[in-house]
């Protein structure tokens, strides 16, 4: 995927505290995504920004999600969480 704008360009922007864009809020990004033959679309979030997330992070991610869905007239929302890592993290395996 490839936009107009660079990959580094908004988030300076965005992180510029000059220029007031922030909101105090979680810094998360979204992938509209449309399925060309059925015209479906769906968002993918936080794939690379939030790396080691807890509860409150996810929640915040979440959030900002479902914000962004429902200004961009979804209605009702569905959400999906999905997990990848590389490595497998030893606490998440206490007392196995």
């Amino acid at each position: 995927m490839q936009s107009h704008v660079h990959i580094d360009v908004l988030p300076k922007a965005v992180l510029d505290r000059q220029l007031e864009l922030r909101t105090g809020r979680r810094l998360t990004h979204v992938f509209l995504v449309t399925l060309p033959v059925t015209d479906r679309q769906f968002l993918i979030t936080d794939a690379t920004i939030n790396v080691h997330t807890g509860f409150e992070t996810t929640h915040d991610i979440v959030r900002n999600a479902v914000d962004v869905a429902t200004s961009l007239g979804m209605k009702v929302p569905r959400v999906a969480i999905l997990s990848a890592t590389e490595e497998v993290k030893r606490s998440c395996y206490r007392g196995l």
